[in-house]
Order: C-alpha cells, then structure tokens, then sequence
C-alpha cells in the first residue's frame, strides 16, 4: 500500500473513531447545547472520512475505520467523565482526538505523494480546525460555573435579636 493511502487510512480511522466518540458523549452529557454540537461533530467527521474514503476505493485499497489509541482515548473520557460528573473530561478528551486528527492532516499535507489529495486534505484540515475551535467554544461551557451546581451562599445571621430584660416589679 502507498504512503498516500497509509496517511489517508489513517485520517479516515481517527475521523470515525472520533465520530463514534462524539456520538456516544453526545447521550451521555446532561447538556442539551453540548449534545447537539457534539452531534453536529460526528457529522462533520463523517462527511470528511466519507469523501477519503472514496478516495482509498478509487485507488484500490481497502478502507480501515478503526484507531486504536482514539478508542482508547475515548474510553478514559467517557469513564473519567463518570467519574467527574461533568462534561469536562469528554471535552478534554475530544480536544486530544481532534489534536490527534489535524497532526495526522498534516503529516498526510508534508508528504509529495498526497499531493493530488492537498485540496481535500486542507478542507477537511480546515474543517476540523473549526470544529476544534466550537469544541473549545463548549469547553468554556464546561468549565463555567453551572447555577444548578453553585453552592449558594450561606446567609447571615445578622445583629442577635434584642430580647428585652425582664423587669421586677
């Protein structure tokens, strides 16, 4: 197999494994806003891995769909996520996936044999970049105080009540 089709594999592995990723934290966060960017996402990743996909057919090879160390990470996300019981740990864990997926568009973008795919690889570079940046848009959500989860403050008391001394008389 080509380098062209080994960077365009793995591309395409890391896009779906992300996409399953996004589609599972999706169900599992408790923020209806989060859930429908990260519905949007897996989308997004999606369309991307299906046009490099055709690209893989149209040259013979043989799709691969699947990466490990993704899985992995979106394994530890969804458990720390759990075990946090906010929806930062998915988001950090996202941003690695989509750190993971722009490095590997640029290694596929510095080698002479994806030349005839620049074009589609710098959209989807593009493309993911953005979403990278909607996903750091939801991070700040993330990390922003919630009104539900905030303690409110413990009133004062104030002065003692003034309790009038008994009189003799």
């Amino acid at each position: 197999m080509s380098q062209r089709l080994n960077h365009l594999n793995e591309i395409i592995s890391k896009l779906t494994t992300g996409a399953d990723f996004y589609r599972k934290a999706g169900k599992q966060t408790r923020s209806s806003a989060t859930a429908a960017t990260f519905r949007e996402q897996a989308q997004t990743h999606d369309a991307i891995a299906k046009e490099l996909s055709g690209r893989v057919e149209e040259a013979g090879g043989e799709v691969r769909t699947f990466d490990a160390m993704e899985k992995g990470r979106e394994f530890l996300g969804r458990i720390g996520a759990m075990l946090d019981g906010t929806d930062r740990m998915l988001v950090e864990a996202l941003d690695r996936c989509e750190a993971a997926i722009i490095d590997s568009f640029a290694e596929a973008l510095d080698d002479p044999d994806c030349d005839r795919d620049k074009a589609e690889l710098e959209a989807g570079k593009a493309q993911i970049e953005a979403e990278r940046h909607r996903l750091n848009e939801t991070r700040e959500r993330a990390n922003a105080p919630s009104r539900a989860r905030a303690v409110p403050p413990t009133p004062s008391p104030g002065p003692a009540p003034r309790v009038p001394k008994p009189t003799h008389g």
